[in-house]
């Protein structure tokens, strides 16, 4: 929701791409213990309670409270606001990723846009990449992240 950076809370939004289904998850309730998750369809949801047909939507999630709802509708009224934010801080975090990314001469190859952003360790000696895994686990435990 909106941390791919260009500023729309889908990223089809931003890439003009129309798919018939757009699916969504913890992120709309905000992660507030109340979780939910949904699917917005373009066209044809009324054909699926129509001729004595019924739905029912079975994930992690099913049953979540009004709480949950009113939550997500917070969210995304609120989540424009961040939109300017986001760019800043993925253009922040591509650069610090690029300069990862030359660093090690192709070791590490970084994809992603906005926050959504990742790396991959691709350096053709396995060891090598099993061995900087565990520098890095080692960094994000001893930082907090892990």
């Amino acid at each position: 929701l909106g941390r791919h950076g260009k500023g729309t809370t889908f990223l089809c939004e931003a890439t003009g791409i129309e798919p018939d289904a757009v699916t969504f998850g913890k992120a709309v309730a905000a992660g507030q213990g109340d979780a939910l998750s949904g699917v917005a369809l373009r066209r044809g949801a009324a054909a699926l309670g129509c001729n004595g047909r019924s739905v029912m939507q079975m994930h992690t999630y099913a049953g979540s409270s009004a709480r949950a709802l009113l939550t997500a509708a917070a969210v995304l009224d609120e989540l424009p606001a961040w939109y300017d934010r986001i760019a800043v801080a993925g253009d922040l975090l591509s650069a610090r990723l690029e300069e990862i990314r030359d660093a090690t001469n192709g070791s590490i190859i970084v994809n992603g846009s906005g926050l959504m952003q990742g790396a991959l360790f691709a350096h053709p000696d396995n060891s090598v990449r099993r061995h900087t895994t565990a520098v890095l686990q080692g960094e994000l435990v001893a930082a907090g992240v892990m």
